[in-house]
């Protein structure tokens, strides 16, 4: 799907669902049957039909960041919400190209504080941050394992002044067998490990919107 109506594009999700674009809002996971419905109601300057079904609907205005593996099927769509704080959703377009235009569209829409970039990366970038994560669970599952021996041969001292929270994780690891805690370490291990081989041999393509300059983005959040 790629006619132009007026000033808003269609782009096809998947064989049942589409997405469109206007300068303004993204209006996601719209059901086929509903298109023509759609797209005369848009094209006549009304508002989106109400009683059609749809997914999450993004403020072109709130976006802060987007980003795609062009490899996948996912586009991560990070938004600004109150406080300054973000939200992070994501939405499906299984077509690599269609995906690639529909990111380009909107980097237009988002206007020039944006960049727009494209890159491949190398076998040895890729496993990078998959390989923090290893390290991150070899750490915090060793850290568990000892607690949960300790908890089972050092019961907690009468009269102890511990927070609640540590004291029902202490409770907790006292009734797991410390082989358990190695168990679901080696699980994660595992899993971590498939992730950074699977990456090493097939590198993301990234796609991406962001901030053209830092102080830009920090000053995007109080808009």
């Amino acid at each position: 799907m790629s006619d132009f109506f007026q000033d808003f594009k269609l782009f096809e999700s998947n064989a049942e669902e589409f997405h469109i674009l206007t300068p303004e809002y993204i209006y996601s996971e719209i059901g086929k049957e509903n298109e023509a419905l759609v797209v005369q109601a848009l094209a006549r300057g009304e508002d989106f039909p109400a009683e059609v079904r749809h997914g999450k609907i993004f403020s072109i205005g709130d976006i802060e960041s987007v980003s795609s593996n062009k490899k996948g099927m996912f586009t991560n769509i990070v938004t600004r919400s109150s406080f300054g704080k973000t939200e992070t959703d994501f939405i499906v377009i299984t077509d690599p190209d269609i995906r690639e235009d529909f990111i380009r569209l909107l980097h237009i829409h988002m206007g020039s504080e944006y960049k727009f970039n494209k890159k491949q990366l190398t076998s040895v970038t890729a496993s990078l941050k998959p390989l923090f994560y290893v390290l991150i669970i070899l750490g915090v599952g060793a850290v568990m394992t000892q607690l949960s021996i300790n908890a089972q041969t050092e019961p907690i001292e009468e009269g102890r002044i511990l927070k609640a929270r540590v004291r029902v994780l202490y409770y907790l690891l006292g009734l797991i067998n410390p082989v358990w805690v190695m168990v679901f370490t080696g699980i994660a291990l595992f899993i971590a490990l498939v992730i950074v081989i699977r990456r090493i041999a097939n590198p993301p393509h990234i796609i991406q919107i962001k901030p053209a300059k830092r102080r830009v983005a920090y000053l995007a959040r109080f808009r």
